[in-house]
């Protein structure tokens, strides 16, 4: 699996395909109207997923809040960092840096006019302060046109009907779209869709190919799974995390852990480096319909611990953190009063 969280290069139309591994960029966005747009933000580094510091998911449905909408900006548009703390309700917040910068740009004034001393980094975004964002972010014209019903005397109607001449937005009533909800929030998928559709930034909708999904025929121990592939039975070794062997304690309960989570269920593989291991099986990262990372779920639930073999590394990292963090909590075979009971 590749997930670029440092390093984003643009490429566009079949050359995206090529470059990259089935499913692309995140796992919980395969088959969303809005995949195209996320994976064409992520190649340009407007977006690096929601999960950091993994971020192998990128939450398409989650709704955008304002300090996120600041990150998204000032990557987008490469804004230079500020010299000057604008609001007093962002210090401490992971999007300061990005909220001075939007406001260094007059792109923000501020969530409590006339005062605007503070800018409300964690409140859900509504449509309406979404297109003012995006009117100033893009300079964009004023209209002459009025595409919606709904906005009539709101104080986003100047900015939303610009967002419209622009094609950045067609409603929110399909087919009709003769509304535009601008108190409604908006969700990561949608704020991608709308990015994409900027025309300052020349972004082209790139959808990967599928990923690799399996069906799980049976368990085999708590790092090992028996899939469907191809037609053929395949072993499958979860990829940097070793669990209990047989006749060890705790074997029933990963095993058991395991089955909880994948048993009678279609799962989607990706690879690291290695294709197979020294005893033949498909070394995978195994991941749920909705995103859910069973290697690291593994790990966490304290029925698994982190086990690096180089060069299958991608996710050593965030295995080794998992697993101090399952200790600390005593959870699984971390638990002192042993392993009778599964987390």
């Amino acid at each position: 699996m590749t997930i670029l969280l440092f390093q984003l290069v643009f490429v566009s139309g079949a050359a995206w395909a090529d470059a990259f591994e089935p499913g692309g960029t995140f796992t919980d966005e395969d088959g969303s109207v809005f995949e195209g747009a996320i994976e064409a933000i992520a190649a340009d580094g407007i977006t690096f997923g929601c999960n950091p510091p993994a971020n192998y998911l990128f939450c398409v449905d989650d709704p955008v809040t304002r300090g996120q909408m600041s990150g998204f900006l000032v990557r987008a548009l490469v804004l230079p960092p500020a010299t000057t703390d604008f609001f007093t309700d962002d210090s401490g917040s992971v999007f300061e840096g990005a909220v001075n910068s939007l406001a260094d740009a007059g792109i923000t004034r501020g969530c409590n006019p006339p005062e605007n001393t503070m800018f409300c980094p964690d409140r859900t975004l509504n449509r309406g302060e979404m297109a003012v964002f995006m009117a100033r972010a893009f300079h964009l014209p004023g209209s002459s046109l009025d595409h919606f019903d709904d906005d009539n005397g709101n104080v986003y109607e100047g900015a939303i009907n610009s967002m419209a001449d622009a094609g950045i937005t067609l409603g929110c009533n399909p087919p009709a779209n003769t509304n535009f909800c601008p108190g409604s929030s908006i969700t990561r998928g949608q704020m991608a869709a709308f990015l994409t559709r900027a025309p300052e930034l020349g972004l082209t909708l790139m959808t990967p190919p599928p990923p690799t999904r399996v069906p799980v025929l049976s368990i085999i121990n708590g790092e090992t799974i028996n899939v469907s592939l191809d037609g053929m039975n395949q072993l499958v070794r979860l990829i940097g995390i070793e669990t209990p062997e047989v006749a060890d304690p705790c074997f029933e309960e990963a095993t058991e852990a395991l089955s909880a989570v994948v048993a009678d269920r279609t799962v989607r593989i990706d690879t690291d480096v290695s294709d197979r291991d020294s005893l033949d099986q498909l070394l995978r990262f195994v991941f749920l319909t909705d995103g859910t990372f069973v290697n690291a779920e593994m790990v966490e639930a304290g029925r698994a611990t982190a086990a690096n073999v180089p060069p299958d590394s991608e996710f050593a990292g965030l295995f080794v953190l998992l697993e101090d963090q399952a200790q600390a909590a005593e959870r699984g075979m971390w638990d002192t009063g042993g392993c009778d009971i599964l987390p």
